[in-house]
């Protein structure tokens, strides 16, 4: 089971809570439409508007493509296309098939390819907050632990003693996002107590003691 994304299409309340997450920075807050080329790749914009320049010339113009999902709002690091005559297109993928136009917050700030996205849980559920958390963990994870694999495009090797403290969070995340779906307010272990009066964060806060002593036991060194 996985969340229905769309792209805010007004400035919502949830759209608002977002951009509290960019006060002090200088942006613009714009929709565009998406209009993918032949040779766009999914999770590959950098490299799709680059491609674009070369066969159209244009610029690359970096910022934030806003998603929201009913549950939370997140932005995630993207790059759009301008044309030659100013016209803004994003020629990416976008994250669901029935988004065809795009909320897009555009800072021009180039903050590199891997960015952790901005997340807003609007409406206030501990389990929602947890599942930020695992995302969070992995970030760290892939920042000072990760590398690019060589032969696969877009994979990140770990060292070996940490492979099973990846699958747990990966896992976790599965799990997670089937039980916010889910509305079931009870906890996640399957008990009829609420989940903030079971286990709560009590399951993430376990695999991250985990991966921690991990960690620790080999003496793992960050990048």
């Amino acid at each position: 089971m996985f969340f229905n994304y769309y792209s805010p299409t007004e400035i919502t309340e949830p759209v608002l809570q977002l951009l509290k997450r960019f006060e002090g920075r200088q942006y613009e807050l714009i929709t565009i439409p998406i209009k993918t080329e032949s040779f766009s790749v999914p999770s590959d914009c950098y490299n799709n508007v680059n491609k674009k320049i070369q066969l159209s010339k244009g610029k690359i113009r970096y910022g934030w493509s806003v998603y929201d999902n009913d549950y939370f709002i997140e932005a995630e690091k993207h790059a759009i296309w301008e044309s030659p005559d100013g016209e803004y297109i994003d020629i990416s993928c976008p994250n669901s098939e029935n988004i065809n136009q795009l909320l897009f917050i555009m800072d021009d700030v180039d903050d590199g390819i891997y960015v952790p996205n901005i997340r807003c849980n609007y409406r206030k559920q501990q389990a929602i907050d947890d599942y930020f958390m695992i995302f969070e963990i992995l970030n760290v994870l892939i920042i000072h632990y990760g590398r690019d694999s060589k032969e696969i495009k877009d994979l990140v090797i770990f060292p070996h003693e940490l492979n099973d403290g990846v699958k747990t969070l990966y896992s976790l995340i599965a799990d997670y996002r089937e039980y916010i779906i889910s509305g079931i307010r009870n906890c996640i272990c399957g008990s009829s107590i609420l989940y903030e009066n079971c286990h709560g964060s009590k399951t993430v806060q376990r695999t991250l003691n985990y991966i921690d002593e991990i960690i620790k036991k080999n003496n793992l060194k960050k990048n």
